[in-house]
């Protein structure tokens, strides 16, 4: 079984050369969407991060971009002889489950069951060659991206840092102590909402190996995208089969989920399509709760890029600002020194050059150069703000901004959520308004939150941040930097 893994990941790696050679795009999105189904497992589950997160998957255009979030084949395997197993006598509870299994992930396959109470379950066991097969297979995909960076394709930029996060998710989302917790959190949160439904998962019947949860039956949204992608309207599917408005739920599933992040200790960390029920009455079920994502240490600096969002959308073009609450939380140490350098100087010179202020200057006005080679208006409203920004603004990454991310798994969920609304045709009406959501719950619920100010730095480390930061910046744009380096010079010399 390694061999066959071997051989089929070499032949992926020597058609993504081919076809990047070639330049043919979607021969390499097929070569690695059939080489991954054809190995399953942990594969499949690469894929699914890759279709979600990364900028290789975003020009895929194929409809099976989302057949990676249908069932998969099942392993072979005894569901009787592994509750035998794992539960022992505690198996008498469970007085009827049937012996194929309805569903299959990538990690695991689900088994309908009845306990002795008459309340329908599923029975979610993990895949028998999982734990013998996880590092080995882990280890390879490290081998496989490290070749196909090697390769250096424009199209697959950026695939290390979806490796790295999906294999933390991973490991995570193989240990079903956690899940079970994690699970029975939600569902305590969301007990008595009206709209939002979590299963209950019983930890008596679940071990390491066996998750035992009260069953859900609803429309997954993977089929919705399937539909969208056949020319069939989803919105219309589901006020016909649920009475339900898909819209409205699907704003609903955002809501909570970045509400979450400044209410709650974590957050659903995987909300990929397959994961999200809609139910009659506009409810929402949200099922599988392998991953969590804990909120970012600083929570107002996502609140702020939620808020400068809703401004670009709304008409504002006021790039300086929002370059500045991306670089909040995207670069939140340059962002500190920045702001601690300006206010020094404005303490001890009032006429000293404000740095916040020169920067933003000139962003604008490189915004106002470049605008008129892409359709600002279209990616506004796509949500492509970032991609607006690197073509406007940061072309080549004139400003040398390094980005860290802060909540990783908090952002990978929220760009799950994004992509879902995007593979529905709904983005653009819906996230918005998803956003206000937030933030109007937020300034509402949480003043002392909204009220609180950035933290600054040690002016001396500040320094140290911004004048590292403005040499990188000299090669690219040496006027930029001599203006900037006056404020910094200014300080210096108070100091």
């Amino acid at each position: 079984m390694r061999r066959k893994r071997i051989v089929v990941t070499m032949r992926v790696v020597w058609q993504i050369l081919i076809h990047a050679v070639r330049g043919n795009e979607a021969d390499i999105h097929k070569a690695i969407f059939d080489g991954f189904i054809e190995l399953g497992g942990v594969y499949i589950k690469f894929l699914q991060v890759l279709s979600l997160n990364s900028r290789f998957m975003a020009s895929w255009n194929s409809a099976d971009k989302f057949k990676v979030f249908d069932s998969v084949r099942a392993d072979e395997l005894d569901i009787h002889e592994t509750l035998e197993r794992e539960l022992g006598d505690r198996k008498q509870r469970i007085v009827a489950v049937d012996s194929i299994p309805f569903a299959a992930g990538s990690f695991a396959q689900v088994y309908g069951a009845r306990l002795d109470d008459g309340t329908s379950v599923v029975l979610k066991v993990q895949r028998p060659s999982l734990r013998e097969l996880l590092s080995f297979d882990l280890k390879l995909l490290q081998i496989f991206v490290w070749i196909v960076n090697f390769i250096g394709s424009d199209l697959l930029e950026g695939m290390s840092n979806v490796f790295k996060d999906f294999k933390q998710a991973t490991l995570d989302e193989t240990n079903y102590v956690h899940e079970r917790e994690f699970g029975n959190e939600m569902h305590e949160h969301y007990r008595n909402h009206p709209k939002i439904v979590i299963p209950y998962t019983y930890a008596e019947l679940s071990t390491d190996r066996m998750i035992t949860q009260q069953r859900i039956d609803g429309l997954p949204v993977t089929k919705l995208i399937e539909m969208h992608n056949t020319g069939y309207d989803p919105q219309a599917h589901v006020m016909k089969t649920m009475g339900s408005n898909m819209t409205w739920q699907m704003e609903l599933v955002g809501t909570e989920l970045l509400y979450g992040i400044f209410v709650l200790p974590r957050v659903q960390g995987d909300p990929h399509p397959g994961n999200i029920l809609l139910l009659p009455d506009n409810k929402v079920g949200v099922i599988d709760f392998g991953v969590s994502a804990p909120p970012p240490d600083d929570k107002l600096a996502f609140l702020g890029v939620m808020r400068g969002y809703v401004d670009m959308y709304s008409g504002g073009r006021d790039m300086g600002d929002f370059l500045m609450k991306i670089l909040r939380f995207f670069a939140r140490d340059l962002y500190r020194a920045m702001m601690t350098i300006a206010k020094h100087n404005q303490r001890y010179d009032q006429d000293a050059p404000d740095m916040i202020e020169i920067f933003k200057g000139t962003v604008e006005r490189s915004f106002e150069a470049n605008a008129g080679n892409v359709d600002v208006n279209q990616l506004i409203r796509q949500g492509n703000l970032y991609r607006l920004l690197q073509e406007t603004v940061n072309e080549n990454n004139r400003y040398s901004i390094k980005m860290s991310v802060d909540g990783a798994l908090m952002l990978r969920a929220a760009n799950i959520y994004m992509s879902m609304l995007a593979s529905l045709g709904i983005k653009k009406d819906v996230l918005t308004q998803t956003f206000n959501n937030v933030i109007y719950a937020v300034e509402t619920n949480h003043s002392a939150l909204v009220d609180k100010a950035a933290k600054g730095t040690d002016i001396g480390e500040a320094i140290e941040i911004v004048s590292e930061w403005l040499e990188s910046i000299a090669e690219k744009d040496p006027a930029l930097s001599r203006k900037l380096a006056e404020s910094v010079r200014n300080r210096t010399k108070e100091r």
